[in-house]
């Protein structure tokens, strides 16, 4: 029976290198960074902190080349998810080709980090395209969605081989940075998120307003509800909200007549007035149609 106050010896876990020498290595580390890095092998990315920078696969093959390593997949396996989904899961070896040091890391990702959604999708398409109508821009991102959707299990599982290498060589040579590939999807989400919201957004009496003497009204034609109802339900500024009641409504004080007392008026004239008045046709919509003429109502 061992006596209660006998002292155990233990063996005391030191580092491999000295402290100067760990210092000196990073430093060195620091000023590879500084004199390889070029374009593609960084990326920005925002933290409560501030701006960081996050390396590439690019930057990794740098690293493989620069201290003489060599990595493969060791192994790799898929799970199915309960919502239908599955996520590839792949194991890294890297290796230090000289000493045979090596290090093994685990990297994953879901078929759905690959999809985007559908909002998103238009979002990015309007953000190029601002002259395309909805519709064709709505027809365009379900064809791009579906193609995301069946190429979805072949990048998830390219995406998990690429995570599991860079965190394998990025944990045994770069201090434990985390990889562009591990922050960019979520990055990319919260990006699009962030450009969405709406900075100064319309008050409720405005929308109101709008939807009460504007979208209500049978002087409306179905495109231009169709087109109003989806800028309200996607978010209105106040300033674009103000234009639409203004052009709706008018301003008595300026002496500037709305749209829909244009309209009204029309109903009361002769059929040779009506057919001048309809060859003018009525006024743009002032949120976003540019080019496009709004169909008058007969």
């Amino acid at each position: 029976m061992n006596n209660s106050n006998e002292i155990i010896e233990t063996t005391k876990l030191m580092p491999a290198m000295k402290i100067d020498e760990v210092v000196g290595a990073f430093d060195e580390y620091q000023q590879l960074r500084e004199k390889l890095e070029k374009d593609g092998d960084f990326v920005e990315f925002i933290t409560p902190q501030g701006k960081k920078k996050a390396p590439t696969k690019q930057w990794r093959v740098k690293l493989e080349r620069f201290f003489g390593l060599s990595v493969e997949i060791v192994k790799e396996w898929e799970s199915k998810e309960e919502n239908g989904t599955t996520t590839y899961h792949k194991r890294a070896r890297v290796t230090h080709t000289k000493s045979g040091l090596f290090h093994e890391a685990t990297g994953a990702c879901n078929t759905n980090e690959k999809i985007r959604t559908l909002e998103q999708i238009k979002y990015q398409i309007k953000s190029k395209h601002d002259n395309w109508s909805d519709d064709f821009i709505q027809s365009r991102a379900k064809d791009i969605l579906r193609d995301e959707i069946s190429k979805s299990p072949h990048n998830a599982e390219s995406h998990a081989e690429t995570r599991a290498k860079n965190r394998a060589v990025l944990e045994f040579v770069g201090f434990g940075e985390v990889s562009a590939e591990e922050i960019s999807d979520s990055s990319e989400t919260e990006k699009t998120n962030n450009e969405n919201k709406i900075e100064n957004p319309a008050t409720q009496p405005q929308i109101t307003l709008i939807k009460k003497n504007v979208l209500s009204s049978q002087y409306l034609t179905k495109e231009e509800k169709e087109r109003l109802e989806k800028k309200v339900n996607n978010g209105l500024g106040k300033s674009e909200a103000s234009k639409i009641i203004s052009w709706w409504v008018g301003d008595n004080k300026k002496g500037i007549k709305g749209e829909r007392d244009k309209r009204e008026s029309r109903e009361s004239l002769s059929e040779d007035q009506a057919l001048v008045a309809e060859e003018e046709g009525n006024d743009d919509f002032p949120y976003g149609l540019e080019q496009e003429k709004v169909a008058s109502k007969s």
